[in-house]
């Protein structure tokens, strides 16, 4: 079925335009990515904090400058309001511009020792590859918030954004490239779920995954999309919980939890992040 919704600024939103073609990663792109990542970080963690900053904010520069570009080319393919994604376009630049800032305050500290003689200095260290899952409902805004932060501190990046959403994060990875972000740094694989998120879980040199939970976020099997993926047992996890997103379209959502608590006239109230595990 053809939809011709017209959107408040008066664009058409035609379901059989296409906006893009791109490649569906299989489980050796993840390989590959991964690998490129683990090859980059040592000299990425080793980059001066100024550094990263400074790359971060020509990034949100670049957004700011671009955001009705990219409105445009978010709003057919995600189906918003243009109104609405300039503006998530807009809190990407300042998710970026927040991170510039922030890649300059890594703070230590220097605890009383318990003997003579000693001394206690407590340090912050990059982790390594992180692996970032990203949904459809903000495929441009979500991304920012865990790009920009795991790239702030020195972290080389395995990004899988939603398949039904993929071009606007197509064109961020073209800005930090640009802006400078060494080779393997932040690798982009794409397509379903099924292949590169489960694949992303299971690698064991992926030493941090932060993506999205529908159900039970304190378990090792997660629920993305309609799809259920396992993790290996010393990942270190964290996930947003959407038991307070709206069910606009009830036939995609888990219906267990969140379901049942809208069926009944309340709101779920979300489980908190994932308790960490520790990495080996």
């Amino acid at each position: 079925m053809t939809a011709e919704c017209v959107n408040c600024d008066g664009i058409p939103s035609d379901a059989s335009d296409g906006v893009e073609v791109y490649r569906q990663a299989c489980v050796a792109d993840v390989d590959d990515a991964v690998a490129a990542a683990s090859a980059a970080f040592p000299a990425w963690s080793r980059t001066m904090p100024q550094e990263r900053g400074d790359l971060l904010g020509r990034v949100a520069q670049e957004l700011f400058a671009r955001q009705d570009e990219l409105g445009q080319l978010l709003a057919p393919e995600q189906g918003k309001t243009l109104c609405a994604t300039v503006g998530e376009v807009v809190c990407a630049a300042q998710v970026f511009d927040f991170f510039a800032a922030e890649s300059v305050r890594i703070h230590g500290d220097l605890p009383a020792p318990l003997y003579p003689d000693a001394d206690v200095e407590v340090t912050r260290e990059a982790r390594g590859v992180i692996g970032v899952i990203a949904p459809c409902n903000f495929p441009m805004g979500m991304p920012a918030w865990k790009i920009a932060a795991a790239l702030a501190f020195g972290n080389c990046i395995v990004f899988k954004p939603a398949e039904l959403a993929p071009a606007p994060v197509f064109v961020l990875a073209r800005i930090l490239a640009a802006a400078g972000l060494p080779a393997g740094v932040l690798n982009l694989v794409m397509g379903e779920g099924s292949a590169a998120s489960q694949r992303m879980l299971e690698h064991r040199d992926i030493v941090a995954i932060d993506g999205l939970d529908r159900r039970r976020p304190r378990r090792r099997r997660f629920h993305v999309d309609g799809q259920t993926y396992a993790a290996h047992p010393l990942l270190l996890v964290r996930v947003l919980h959407a038991g307070k997103m709206r069910l606009q379209h009830p036939t995609h959502v888990e219906m267990d939890d969140a379901g049942m608590a809208a069926g009944s006239g309340t709101e779920e109230q979300p489980a908190g992040p994932m308790e960490p595990v520790p990495a080996w």
